[in-house]
């Protein structure tokens, strides 16, 4: 049994030490991209139904990364990691991507962390789409949709959009069964994310 452990053990720091290598030298951050490349709208094709965003967040420099993430197919195959009923539900975590690692879903990122961009005119209504902290004032790679008016999160996370539509798909994640800690008790996997 301690044998076992320590075999599983060993492995899940290998993992990760992997993983953090592959997000930390494949996933560098985009300094600069030109307006006209930064995209106006995301597809999120969900096992469960569609989700349309309107990329009208302010931070051109976080849309730009969500748009170089989006292009490249990282958030393809990711699972929603964290629901937290009457409020959000959580995605954008490479770790989601594997099973085996689920002890560890919602502390995986891009290697990295920005500071937050929030200004005094957000607003977080039913459907605002912003990236999640990985850390005080910061983020990454991790996103989260809210799932009715949350105004105590202005100026804690940098708001990347809000859905047009699909909020029906938004409940529907939302109302999945899932543990005290959030994490969903079965796989609801994005298949793609289109930017346009």
């Amino acid at each position: 049994m301690i044998r076992r452990t320590i075999i599983l053990s060993f492995t899940a720091i290998f993992s990760l030490g992997l993983l953090y290598l592959v997000n930390r030298y494949f996933w560098p951050p985009v300094l600069r991209l030109p307006p006209s490349e930064i995209a106006q709208e995301a597809i999120i094709a969900t096992s469960l139904g569609e989700i349309r965003i309107s990329l009208d967040g302010r931070s051109q420099f976080a849309k730009a990364q969500f748009t170089r993430l989006c292009r490249e197919g990282f958030y393809d195959q990711n699972r929603f990691h964290r629901i937290v009923p009457g409020l959000l539900i959580e995605t954008g975590d490479p770790l989601t991507k594997y099973p085996d690692l689920k002890f560890l879903w919602g502390q995986g990122g891009l290697g990295t962390a920005f500071k937050n961009q929030t200004y005094w005119t957000d607003r977080f209504t039913e459907g605002t789409m912003a990236f999640s902290g990985s850390g005080a004032g910061t983020f990454g790679s991790q996103f989260f949709i809210t799932v009715k008016d949350t105004a105590w999160l202005r100026n804690r996370h940098t708001i990347l959009g809000h859905v047009t539509s699909g909020l029906d798909v938004v409940h529907l994640i939302e109302s999945a069964p899932a543990s005290s800690t959030g994490l969903p008790g079965e796989d609801i996997i994005i298949t793609s994310v289109s930017c346009i």
